[in-house]
């Protein structure tokens, strides 16, 4: 494991085989670190190819397995494979948590496939799943980088509804997505709020406050709430 966080990938998978060739069987918990650590260093079909192997070699995937190679897969923009994988893992029969769903719709996201993204999102209901906190956040931050606003706000007020509270992260995701869409009134209003809740701005949110500050064309109200804040 130690050799996969430094990157030295084919290192690792030669000791893998080498382990294997000596009789020792790799279990569930080796192949999952494995999948994991190429997913990380950028070497997701090699991941694939180690599913491939496990399988073969008689081990059972797990969903702990299944879900690492799809969050792998789909943070290196491989989303036509994420998928494939994803209809695998409904056919073999598992039972598909909401990691599984949020990682997929965190996919999508990324890919900018944002209709697709929210089309499964909407589903969650119709399979018995609710969306957790990170589920929120992951669909509020794609409305947000594709400028849909009105549906990042609207789906904050869904999350309040439901009884998912936000969280931090939550507040400072929506904030960034009205402030770089230069909606000041609103991530001020926005910005009071979480603040009123105990939530602090994360750095990011903050440069871009810091940024905002030295604009003086500014409508004067937000330049008050601004400067009040900072």
């Amino acid at each position: 494991m130690d050799i996969v966080r430094s990157k030295e990938w084919l290192e690792a998978l030669s000791l893998f085989h080498e382990i294997s060739q000596m009789g020792l069987v790799p279990n569930i918990v080796t192949y999952t670190t494995l999948i994991g650590g190429f997913c990380n260093v950028g070497k997701p079909l090699v991941a694939k190819q180690l599913l491939k192997e496990m399988r073969a070699c008689g081990q059972h995937p797990d969903i702990v397995t299944y879900c690492t190679l799809l969050d792998g897969l789909c943070k290196n923009q491989c989303l036509a494979e994420a998928m494939a994988l994803f209809r695998e893992m409904e056919e073999s029969g598992l039972h598909l948590n909401i990691v599984a769903y949020s990682i997929l719709i965190d996919g999508m996201c990324r890919a900018g496939n944002i209709k697709d993204a929210r089309e499964l999102f909407c589903s969650l209901s119709s399979k018995r799943l609710r969306p957790v906190v990170c589920t929120y956040n992951i669909m509020i931050n794609g409305f947000c980088k594709e400028g849909l606003l009105s549906e990042a706000n609207m789906l904050l007020k869904k999350m309040e509804e439901s009884g998912c509270s936000p969280d931090a992260l939550t507040y400072n995701i929506i904030v960034q997505g009205f402030l770089r869409n230069n909606e000041m009134l609103r991530a001020m209003q926005l910005i009071q709020e979480m603040v009123e809740k105990g939530f602090s701005t994360n750095a990011g949110t903050m440069t871009l406050l810091l940024n905002l500050s030295n604009n003086s064309g500014l409508d004067e109200s937000v330049l008050e709430m601004l400067n009040k804040f900072l």
